[in-house]
Parts: C-alpha cells; sequence; structure tokens
C-alpha cells in the first residue's frame, strides 16, 4: 500500500463531476484530471494494491473487467507529489 508521506500534499477529495460514471460502476472508470503525468492506484477494502497505472492523459479510462465487485479506494498522485481520493464501487 502506498503510504503518504511528509512531503506528500493532499490536494482533496476526488469530486463526482471529476469521477465517470459515479457509483457504482462496472467495467471501467474514467477521471477528470489537471494536466500533467499521474500515477493511479487503485486499493481493494483489503487495503491491498490491485492496479497502479502512469498515465499523462487528463481524462484516463481505467479498466477494471478483471476486478471483482467491491469496494475500492481510488489514489491520484500528480508529479508534484500532490494526492487525491476517492472511493469507488464496481457492481
Amino acid at each position: 500500500m502506498t503510504v503518504p508521506t511528509c512531503s506528500d500534499r493532499f490536494l482533496g477529495m476526488i469530486s463526482p463531476k471529476q469521477l465517470n460514471p459515479t457509483n457504482p460502476g462496472t467495467t471501467h472508470f474514467s477521471l477528470d484530471l489537471p494536466p500533467g503525468p499521474h500515477s493511479i492506484t487503485l486499493f481493494n477494502a483489503m487495503g491491498r494494491k490491485v492496479l497502479q497505472q502512469r498515465i499523462t492523459d487528463a481524462r484516463p479510462v481505467i479498466a477494471t473487467e478483471g476486478l471483482p465487485a467491491g469496494l475500492y479506494r481510488i489514489s491520484v498522485r500528480d508529479a508534484q507529489g500532490g494526492v487525491m481520493g476517492a472511493t469507488w464501487v464496481k457492481e
């Protein structure tokens, strides 16, 4: 699990307008992000990292077909160490 460090800046929660589709979802989700590279990490309800992607697209589509239904935590880290988060439910 990625643990925030003192150098990380918490930028806040990802708003429902930035997460598509809103909860619940199925095979994918997309995010509306500021420009720049980001690291997207998905954790399951047990806190285990189940997916990690480095992206440069401001509207990435994250495929989740291989994940079981459940509750997930999305963590988005920007190049300056800023972190945003959201909770996502997969049906």
